[in-house]
């Protein structure tokens, strides 16, 4: 954020901006005519002394403007891609 905008703000205020933000996937207003679809692990850190785990995600690129990413949820990813035109 401060990089981007000058400001900074502390993690806790962002994290909690965050959770409060209500997401909905984005739909697609031209026809879809590439999709690019990639997959990785992400590091969650836990608090301090819990250690951290990895999760797998998945990340889907539509017609080169619309993206939508999922953790551990293929058959969201399938159903998001199938729901645009």
């Amino acid at each position: 954020m401060e990089v981007q905008t000058g400001v900074k703000i502390g993690h806790t205020c962002l994290h909690r901006l965050v959770e409060k933000q209500e997401w909905s996937e984005p739909i697609a207003k031209i026809e879809v005519k590439e999709t690019s679809i990639d997959g990785g692990k992400v590091r969650l850190r836990g608090n301090l002394g819990e250690g951290s785990h990895w999760q797998d995600y998945n990340a889907v690129r539509l017609h080169e403007s619309y993206y939508g990413a999922f953790y551990q949820e293929n058959e969201e990813l399938i159903n998001y891609i199938n729901h645009q035109p």
